[in-house]
């Protein structure tokens, strides 16, 4: 989840001439929510000079480019080890086409979390995709190196995640 904040843009108040008051009172919610670990963004009008008009264009911002990468790439691999499957690659059958693609999928979420992790502008709470990538990577290496059961691998993930979530969220 991530918040924008909007001042709206003000005509300046007779008193104060041609100055407006910045927005103290977003600041201190910004400021709250940081604390909380929240992508929080103020825009505030008065101060970019938007009006009205183009108030608009500037809250349509950019969607989380990420994710979208994350999703795509999940995707290509998805359609790749299907296609490898259909033309007969070794190793790569139709029936264990679908554990290779659990196993890239859960490969590709481990590295969006870790990025999440290391790059800044990026940051946002992992603790469940980082459970779910543990999933999808047990079942999907169960399935691939023929270890017939996964579960207790799923236990010890699950296990790790809430470890590491309890580890990383911020004390108060």
């Amino acid at each position: 989840m991530r918040v924008l904040l909007i001042e709206p843009p003000k005509t300046p108040w007779e008193k104060m001439g041609d100055v407006v008051a910045p927005p103290l009172g977003l600041a201190t919610l910004a400021a709250s929510l940081e604390r909380a670990r929240v992508p929080v963004r103020i825009l505030d009008a008065n101060a970019q000079g938007i009006g009205w008009s183009g108030l608009r264009a500037a809250i349509a911002w950019a969607r989380d480019p990420l994710a979208s990468a994350t999703l795509a790439i999940i995707l290509i691999l998805a359609g790749c080890i299907l296609l490898a499957a259909n033309l007969g690659v070794p190793f790569i059958t139709m029936a264990t086409s679908w554990r290779w693609v659990l196993l890239m999928a859960g490969a590709v979420l481990l590295l969006q979390v870790l990025l999440r992790l290391v790059v800044p502008e990026w940051r946002r709470p992992v603790g469940g995709w980082l459970m779910i990538s543990l999933i999808l990577l047990a079942i999907g290496a169960g399935g691939v190196l023929g270890l017939g059961n996964t579960w207790p691998l799923i236990l010890i993930a699950i296990g790790v995640a809430i470890l590491v979530g309890g580890l990383l969220r911020p004390r108060s």
